[in-house]
């Protein structure tokens, strides 16, 4: 009896958090179209990361999840390319909120909800059609490169998708392929979301989400291989010493 009236009070957070998100999203959207005229990092980004920021203490107060953020001092000069663990959809909300102006490499059939689609496409992501193969790899360098460029930092999740705690699937080349297109530095990002808002979960389960973010990793000489290997070696590691705690 008492499970269940436990699970029927996570059940009634979550159903006030969606709630409150499909509100502010609605109200988001019609931000991001107002701001639209301005530039980028002024006008959209500030709209997307006071909705983060705001989704973000939202799941703190309503679903108990607390949230620490460890190496704040690292995204100190961006532009970076992010590679992050992926176990939820906690970061896809509130990663926005934690780093400089930033876009995310996504599906591109987040580009085909009405309305929202909308906003999304002027909200600077990458989408990618990934049965296109290599003219999907060949989009994010082309387009990771013009946004590198405008001074927004990439996020991108190299497992390709949400995988459950303590699973470290190998990370995808697309990534690396990017970072080595560009050039660019890259920070890793490692994190325990997952123990609290499991994959294609509606329950959340109260807890403290420790987000660890790495120093900026210089990848000019490095292969593909290599490049994939360094992430790889410290998000395992990273995460490691999360879930050891």
């Amino acid at each position: 009896m008492a499970s269940f009236i436990f699970k029927l009070f996570l059940a009634l957070r979550a159903v006030i958090f969606y709630l409150v998100m499909a509100i502010t999203i609605l109200i988001g959207v019609s931000l991001v179209f107002i701001t639209w005229p301005l530039p980028f990092s002024r006008g959209r980004f500030q709209v997307i990361k006071i909705w983060s920021r705001f989704m973000a203490l939202t799941g703190k107060y309503i679903c108990g999840l607390a949230y620490e953020i460890q190496g704040l001092e690292n995204l100190s000069n961006p532009p970076f390319i992010v590679f992050s663990k992926h176990q939820s959809a906690w970061e896809t909300i509130c990663f926005s909120g934690i780093f400089p102006p930033n876009c995310f490499i996504t599906k591109k059939e987040l580009t085909y909800i009405p309305i929202f689609g909308w906003a999304f496409g002027l909200s600077k992501h990458i989408p990618i059609d990934r049965s296109q193969g290599r003219k999907a790899i060949q989009k994010i360098s082309e387009q990771g490169l013009k946004r590198l460029k405008e001074n927004i930092s990439i996020i991108l999740f190299p497992e390709g998708t949400r995988v459950p705690p303590f699973e470290n699937p190998e990370f995808h080349k697309g990534g690396s392929l990017l970072v080595k297109s560009t050039g660019s530095p890259i920070i890793c990002v490692a994190h325990n979301a997952g123990h609290f808002w499991k994959r294609n979960s509606f329950l959340k389960t109260p807890g403290k989400i420790i987000v660890k973010i790495s120093p900026p990793m210089q990848t000019t000489g490095l292969s593909i291989k290599e490049i994939n290997q360094m992430a790889y070696d410290w998000i395992c590691q990273a995460m490691a010493e999360i879930e050891n705690k």
